[in-house]
């Protein structure tokens, strides 16, 4: 388990932080979607829709190959006709994409695009791995190449390049570099945060967990 809260306490702790809307991301499934919808309204924030997918480029050829090389990628419904997309994509990767794990490859993509954003994803992600992976320009320009490519297939307006500040060397060498990406490319940032746990008290529930 990545995580125990409960949409309820989720919707609770971000209206105590002030927060006017709120996404869950979780891994691979959207199952708490219902749930998170009606607690979030209740709490008086505006519930987003998302999924934290595990991406291959194409489940096809790691079934093929016996290969695992899955990463991370943010989706989020930014419309009604994008929310039926998720949940097509969701149930088509669970039908037709699982190999170990529910995998969102790019034909899943190409034909459930419409209407949803794409983030570049966490430290686990494509773009993260280019940048920590290959050392200065190099990494850099597989970045640009990275994100460019995935601008052309979903469209400019729905992609964007994910930071997220957490106080670690490997976290603040991705931002660095995405930050060059994204100063390279025209395409905007956004920053998100990979939360697990509600507060600092649940680390060791966490870590015992997981």
């Amino acid at each position: 388990l990545d995580g125990v809260n409960q949409p309820a306490d989720i919707a609770a702790r971000a209206a105590e932080l002030g927060r006017t809307s709120h996404a869950i991301t979780d891994h691979g499934n959207v199952s708490a979607h219902p749930l998170w919808g009606a607690a979030a309204l209740k709490a008086g924030i505006k519930p987003i829709y998302g999924l934290e997918a595990y991406f291959t480029p194409s489940v096809a050829l790691d079934r093929e190959k016996k290969r695992r090389t899955n990463t991370h990628m943010t989706i989020l419904a930014e419309t009604e006709e994008g929310y039926r997309n998720l949940l097509a994509m969701v149930s088509e990767s669970h039908k037709d994409g699982f190999y170990y794990r529910a995998l969102v490859d790019e034909a899943n993509i190409e034909r459930h695009k419409t209407g949803l954003i794409f983030l570049s994803g966490c430290l686990s992600s494509m773009m993260s791995r280019q940048i920590l992976e290959h050392e200065g320009d190099v990494g850099i320009q597989r970045g640009i190449a990275m994100a460019e490519y995935w601008r052309e297939l979903v469209g400019a307006d729905n992609y964007f390049l994910e930071t997220q500040l957490f106080d670690i060397e490997k976290a603040q060498r991705a931002n660095s570099g995405i930050i060059r990406v994204a100063n390279a490319t025209g395409i905007p940032l956004v920053v998100t945060n990979d939360v697990h746990m509600l507060s600092a008290e649940e680390r060791e529930t966490r870590r015992m967990l997981h």
